[in-house]
């Protein structure tokens, strides 16, 4: 096999020498096409990495002189124009993440949450000089983008769009050089954004794991081509290495082709009696390794100097009664409670509702597709599914968790203001039925609800209120919840209530779900810049086999997300990048 440069020098093109070649290189996950060869851009570090895997794969190579050369070459960062200035200064960290963009183009933004990604976007749109950025960000952070722009770059014009309607929103955004979009309605308007010419686009989050959905399909077609490309996720990698495919083939198609299948061949282990099934996962290290040509890895403990995080399990037993139901249901797949008969036909349905009584009530749902639905809430996965009115909740009268909840806020925590984390509509009147009873203040934020970002304001703002109650995805992604300070208060002649610190440090988990990160997410509302105490999570847990199945579940998913994202700081010195 032959590598040599395009005519142009923009690609350097792998000719097969036969059949045998040419079909190897149709199924490798790696390159695009140009005309009837497979090539990769001329950037060193896609080159250095399709190459290294190649010759792994025990590949015969032969580089023509000038792609020899072009190898050789050191790759280092390049530096900041001296007469570029910055309206907020950067840490260390953001600078070099700034200089990564500047150097390769087109990038992926792997800080852990909290470590200011968004400044170090809009500071490569002004270093840059793009004239028109399209911004796609989750619905709730469209305020937080917005406040961004403000504090670190305000010579920026910017424009949300906020409806549905393109011909209103036109003339606001040929006017701005920022756009701000939410992922819904980037798909909405799919055409009409791939027809604008923006010169560069960033996907906040990184919302398009998943090669099969219509948001990841959208966007990959609109980014096709726009010339330079950002996504910034803290949580990447949170199931296993196929996470990586679609953020990898956004930013640098050339790195893992366009085909999900010949990926998916290359890094699973599948079950020989059933080809459908995944049973592990292998090539962890190349698939790294790919992530690492097209992304900056960089963490909290390397790079910053936070407080720690100081993690609290609350096991608890299950009352008699929950005890009881929860044994019948196990062994018979039947249970009656309420007055009603349950039956269990599968074995999803099952987990859904043992969790539910673990938590202290049981959905009652005559509806098959009401019960698959309780299923995508455990899961935490999207979907479109409403829950049906005539869903009945049975509620234990007396609760191992609502025990275990009271204690900690009238004994552990009663001095600070949490974050009180649920995931269940039913676990949330469980909640709202304690603190109602114990006369405390409380904020509510749950998913679907508009002005996500005045509440947290509020909550932030006013030391009078001592629990935010949120609903597990409603309040993760670029939202600090740090609460404010006795200083700040005394300054603006703000009263400060005595025994009650106004500072936020403190989290309270009355349950969790199988998503990593979702947990991740959760904890970064308040480990983030600007954080000076340590940080407790405490984590309600019942003595039950499902709430131990979904520790485990965590703890293997962190195991690969270790595995998968290893900080620039472990691996090279700051003025190297990775190969």
């Amino acid at each position: 096999m032959r590598l040599a440069f395009s005519d142009d020098k923009s690609l350097v093109c792998f000719l097969h020498q036969d059949a045998a070649e040419y079909k190897f290189l149709s199924r490798f996950p790696a390159f695009i096409r140009q005309g009837t060869y497979y090539c990769v851009p001329a950037k060193i570090q896609v080159l250095h990495n399709v190459v290294q895997r190649l010759q792994r794969a025990n590949r015969k190579l032969t580089l023509d002189k000038d792609v020899h050369d072009f190898l050789q070459q050191p790759f280092k960062l390049k530096e900041i124009p001296t007469t570029f200035h910055f309206h907020t200064e950067p840490m260390d960290y953001q600078r070099i993440a700034l200089r990564y963009l500047y150097t390769v183009g087109s990038g992926g933004l792997l800080l852990d949450p909290g470590m200011g990604k968004s400044k170090v976007v809009l500071d490569y749109i002004l270093l840059q000089g793009f004239k028109r950025t399209v911004i796609v960000c989750p619905k709730a952070l469209l305020f937080v983008w917005e406040d961004e722009i403000s504090i670190h770059r305000p010579e920026l014009s910017y424009y949300t769009i906020k409806s549905t309607d393109w011909e209103s929103e036109k003339a606001g955004i040929a006017a701005a050089q920022v756009v701000i979009i939410n992922y819904t309605k980037a798909v909405v308007f799919q055409s009409q954004l791939s027809a604008e010419g923006f010169d560069f686009i960033h996907l906040d989050e990184f919302l398009i794991k998943d090669p099969s959905t219509d948001r990841t399909k959208s966007l990959t077609a609109i980014a096709k081509n726009i010339p330079y490309r950002c996504g910034g996720s803290g949580t990447l990698i949170n199931n296993s290495v196929l996470d990586a495919f679609s953020p990898i083939r956004y930013l640098e198609p050339s790195l893992v082709g366009w085909n999900f299948t010949h990926f998916k061949d290359r890094h699973t282990v599948k079950n020989p009696r059933d080809p459908r099934q995944v049973v592990g996962y292998r090539g962890v290290d190349e698939a790294r390794s790919v992530l690492e040509s097209c992304s900056i890895v960089m963490t909290k403990d390397k790079w910053l100097k936070l407080p720690e995080k100081r993690f609290h399990d609350v096991c608890v037993s299950l009352t008699t009664e929950q005890r009881e139901v929860y044994s019948q249901l196990m062994r018979n797949y039947t249970a009656q409670v309420g007055g009603h008969v349950i039956d269990i036909d599968n074995p999803l349905v099952m987990l859904s509702k043992l969790y539910q009584i673990s938590n202290g009530f049981l959905y009652i749902s005559p509806d098959d597709s009401e019960a698959d639905n309780e299923v995508t809430e455990l899961l935490a996965e999207d979907s479109k599914k409403k829950p049906k009115k005539k869903r009945i909740t049975h509620f234990f009268p007396d609760t191992a968790k609502i025990r275990a909840l009271e204690q900690l806020v009238t004994m552990r925590v009663k001095d600070r203001r949490a974050i009180i984390w649920f995931n269940m509509e039913a676990e949330y009147t469980l909640i709202q039925g304690l603190l109602d009873r114990l006369g405390h203040t409380y904020l509510t934020v749950k998913g679907g609800e508009r002005h996500i970002g005045d509440k947290v304001r509020q909550f932030n703002n006013n030391p009078e209120i001592q629990w935010l109650v949120c609903q597990a995805k409603s309040v993760n992604y670029g939202i600090t919840v740090l609460g404010t300070t006795g200083e700040k208060l005394e300054a603006e002649g703000a009263e400060v209530i005595p025994g009650l610190s106004p500072e936020v440090h403190t989290q309270i988990f009355y349950s969790m779900n199988f998503s990593l990160e979702v947990f991740l997410q959760q904890q970064d509302r308040i480990h983030r810049l600007g954080q000076k105490h340590v940080c407790d999570y405490y984590r309600i847990f019942a003595s039950t086999p499902v709430e131990e199945r979904i520790r485990a579940a965590i703890e293997d998913k962190l195991l690969i997300r270790q595995d998968m994202l290893v900080d620039i700081a472990e691996k090279i010195k700051v003025e190297e990048l990775p190969e």
